[in-house]
């Protein structure tokens, strides 16, 4: 008897598809309190976060955004910090 492949005929692809969704809810939680405190737009850094195999690139993207935010945050703190 032969038996159907459920990952082909898509029994298998929208558990799977939810559960990418499910995983990358907390993770847009925190990043739409991010992007408020870096002054960028919440809601689009949220959707992106969200939307499965788009959030990947948006990760790698964000991660770097706010690195980049928090040394330019550094830089204008040291000469604050010196003057005192």
């Amino acid at each position: 008897m032969m038996y159907e492949n459920d990952w082909d005929s898509g029994g298998m692809l929208f558990p799977a598809f939810l559960w990418l969704i499910v995983v990358s809810i907390p993770i847009a939680i925190g990043v739409y309190l991010v992007a408020g405190r870096m002054g960028r737009t919440q809601w689009a850094w949220a959707i992106l976060a969200v939307v499965p195999f788009v959030n990947v690139f948006f990760y790698i993207y964000a991660f770097f955004a706010v690195l980049l935010y928090v040394l330019d945050r550094l830089n204008q703190a040291a000469p604050r910090a010196e003057r005192q």
